[in-house]
């Protein structure tokens, strides 16, 4: 679990934390917040820092109680915006 003010997300819908410091952005998805995290500390406890120090690429979802839900190494999430929405909208099912 990271506390979501950790991540840099705020309360509120589920977020997608894109870890890579350049690169182009999160594809737009409905529904949750985009982040750009540059925390070498919180890529470490998501397994996303090489162990010279290098930050991503990859991005995790994060439900709205600060649970990692998904994590992958994707270099290029725009060229996946209909998995990470589906993903989100998982989020958004009630029970």
């Amino acid at each position: 679990w990271i506390p979501r003010s950790a991540s840099g997300c705020s309360w509120g819908p589920p977020a997608v934390c894109r870890f890579r410091p350049d690169g182009p952005d999160l594809p737009t998805v409905v529904g949750c917040q985009p982040v750009r995290c540059a925390d070498l500390s919180l890529a470490r406890e998501y397994a996303l820092a090489t162990s010279n120090g290098q930050i991503g690429p990859g991005y995790a979802v994060i439900d709205t109680d600060g649970q990692l839900r998904y994590l992958t190494y994707d270099p290029t999430p725009g060229e996946h915006s209909m998995r990470i929405q589906m993903l989100i909208d998982a989020l958004h099912v009630p029970g």
